[in-house]
């Protein structure tokens, strides 16, 4: 499918997932550079164990988001069949995040799942 026959709409949410996946690798590396040294300065003991798990948590949470979101910005933007389906995957974890997520998640839930957008992403699990 080439570009000019990408929608406009998914061509926002693709930059949408771009806009959110910068901060969320920058959360990593902060995570990485300036994390250690807190979690460690407090000893051994039960602390430490509980900031080693908060900190290994941020640290995946935030690379793995920011990956998925620049994969599916990819693959929004080139059409693929899967990146639809990813985009409402990672859209549902939006609307956890109230009131501004929730309705951006909505959005993107809603548009997504039109037919005339379904009908862009060839070879496409659908749901």
């Amino acid at each position: 499918m080439g570009e000019n026959s990408r929608p406009t709409g998914v061509s926002v949410i693709a930059v949408f997932f771009v806009l959110t996946a910068i901060p969320s690798l920058a959360g990593t590396v902060h995570f990485i550079v300036n994390g250690l040294a807190p979690v460690l300065s407090d000893g051994i003991g039960e602390g430490l164990f509980v900031n080693v798990w908060a900190f290994l948590l941020g640290i995946v949470a935030t690379l793995f988001y920011g990956v998925l979101a620049l994969g599916t910005a990819y693959g929004l933007w080139s059409a693929k069949g899967w990146s639809r389906s990813m985009a409402i995957f990672l859209s549902v974890f939006l609307l956890f995040i109230f009131p501004v997520g929730t309705i951006i998640g909505a959005i993107i839930i809603w548009y997504l799942r039109k037919q005339e957008v379904k009908d862009t992403f060839v070879d496409a699990f659908m749901f």
